[in-house]
């Protein structure tokens, strides 16, 4: 059986949900230590304005404890305090994308996002993740890794993650040659496969050229969905 670990990034790119696809089980790494200030795809997204790409952040809540660095994806909240802040994201993608060909189509998966009651990250990028699988037909069974009461680190975390839902392939991203130690994972007896997806060209808003690696928003705004739910599937 095949699966993959991933973080629940913030409105992800099209390869992330082409892994998800390809995979039986997706364990989302949510009870892992991060920075709420860092730069994580867990709180950042690249969409296309007039042709040039620009980062959107969320602004996190820093952990209650002022000499904690770090905390668990699913205890970080959104500061939704800094109201200005996060209304202006949502006008951001708005006036970017208001008159792309599918923007009526879909913008309602980014006002749920926005409206949403929760102040947990984990809550609203989890409800877009699950919206966007249900548009794409994927039907890939979800474990949270916080459920799996696992105390180990680094590639052992991950090998021990794969042997509790009994995973013999771990489907990984290209990024994970730098810091994985494949060697580990054959010991344990699980093959490891890295996606190597190709993002597919399609016409951009205001560019006469492709940027790769946008927000799945970019092309579902762009693209029919069902051509989109066929890169997604496309192995």
């Amino acid at each position: 059986m095949q699966a993959t670990i991933h973080q629940p990034d913030f409105m992800p790119w099209i390869g992330f949900f082409n892994k998800i696809a390809k995979s039986k089980k997706w364990v989302v790494l949510d009870h892992v230590t991060n920075n709420p200030r860092s730069a994580g795809l867990f709180k950042r997204t690249r969409i296309l304005i007039n042709g040039s790409t620009f980062w959107l952040s969320l602004p996190i809540c820093r952990p209650n404890n002022a000499e904690e660095i770090g905390m668990p994806i699913n205890e970080m909240k959104l500061n939704l305090a800094n109201y200005k802040s996060f209304e202006k994201l949502y006008k951001t993608i708005r006036m970017a994308y208001k008159s792309s060909p599918y923007f009526d189509k879909h913008f309602e998966l980014v006002q749920e996002y926005f409206e949403d009651k929760s102040p947990m990250l984990l809550d609203r990028n989890m409800k877009f993740i699950k919206s966007m699988m249900k548009k794409l037909s994927i039907n890939t069974e979800i474990i949270f890794s916080s459920k799996l009461n696992l105390s180990s680190k680094s590639n052992e975390m991950l090998i021990d993650i794969l042997n509790s839902i009994d995973a013999k392939t771990y489907l990984c991203g290209t990024g994970a040659s730098s810091y994985q130690k494949d060697e580990l994972f054959y010991r344990a007896g699980i093959d490891i496969k890295y996606n190597r997806f190709k993002e597919p060209k399609y016409k951009q808003m205001y560019s006469n050229k492709h940027f790769s690696g946008l927000s799945i928003i970019d092309s579902l705004f762009m693209v029919d969905i069902d051509t989109l739910s066929q890169w997604v599937h496309d192995a």
